[in-house]
């Protein structure tokens, strides 16, 4: 027999006025998943905002990306107290394009993304970058991370002496205490950077193909950077991606997967 299934529930949170399609469609599948899976689904509008203290909203000068970072450890905490074994956090510009294969099986209290960032180096050359980062996140009841991220990530905003940036208690945050606590990290969750959309939309070309066969890791679901389809990436753009993706089943990606014997 296998084990037990854990009372999980999933957990989103969007504004619920003028969301871009792609998004929309983003949103729709996390819960068919997630009762695929045997999960409970909850869905936050921009009252998951009610959950940051206000003084952690003006010291981050009501910046959208670090105040969703601690609502939804706050949240994630909610609903662990309400009596859930374990809570799942899914950005919603993150895309499950296979809900058969992608799974959360890494054992143990917590567990955030693997990310490979491809972007430019200081040269302005693409590169590609080793981080972690919480589009995905998982907590168990008693997880001494999350109490420790919650306690932490506030700290550092209350003491800071700069502007706090966009990534400060996000992926920035993460990638250092990642160096010291080696946290487990699911891999089957990419990382679509402007310049990497930009290949699979056109293509996908060379980028695309890099990307995979450095990663070499199958992809089920993707982080389609929606913060950052401004300048560096159209909105018509995105919609081919999650097109191609959702009628490959990711097959655009893992096609080019080193294989070894």
């Amino acid at each position: 027999m296998g084990r037990p299934l854990m009372k999980t529930i999933v957990y989103q949170s969007y504004r619920t006025h003028n969301v871009p399609d792609w998004i929309s469609r983003c949103i729709q599948i996390v819960p068919r998943w997630a009762e695929k899976q045997g999960f409970e689904y909850r869905f936050f509008d921009d009252g998951f905002f009610d959950r940051v203290p206000a003084w952690f909203k003006q010291r981050v000068n009501h910046l959208v990306l670090p105040m969703s970072d601690l609502a939804r450890l706050l949240v994630g905490q909610d609903l662990l107290n309400e009596g859930f074994e374990r809570v799942i956090w899914v950005d919603a510009d993150v895309l499950i394009f296979d809900i058969d294969q992608f799974r959360i099986d890494i054992p143990g209290t917590c567990a955030f993304c693997k990310e490979w960032w491809l972007g430019p180096n200081a040269k302005k050359k693409l590169q590609l970058y080793s981080r972690v980062n919480n589009a995905v996140s998982v907590f168990t009841r008693g997880s001494s991370v999350l109490d420790f991220y919650i306690e932490s990530a506030q700290a550092f905003v209350r003491h800071k002496c700069s502007q706090i940036g966009h990534a400060d208690i996000g992926t920035q945050f993460l990638s250092r205490l990642h160096a010291l606590a080696h946290f487990p990290l699911l891999t089957n969750v990419g990382m679509i950077s402007p310049w990497l959309l930009n290949d699979m939309a056109e293509g996908p070309g060379e980028l695309t193909q890099r990307y995979m066969q450095h990663t070499n890791q199958p992809m089920f679901a993707a982080n389609l950077c929606g913060s950052m389809v401004r300048g560096d990436v159209n909105a018509q753009n995105v919609e081919r991606v999650v097109q191609q993706l959702l009628a490959s089943h990711g097959a655009i990606l893992n096609r080019y997967l080193v294989k070894t014997n």
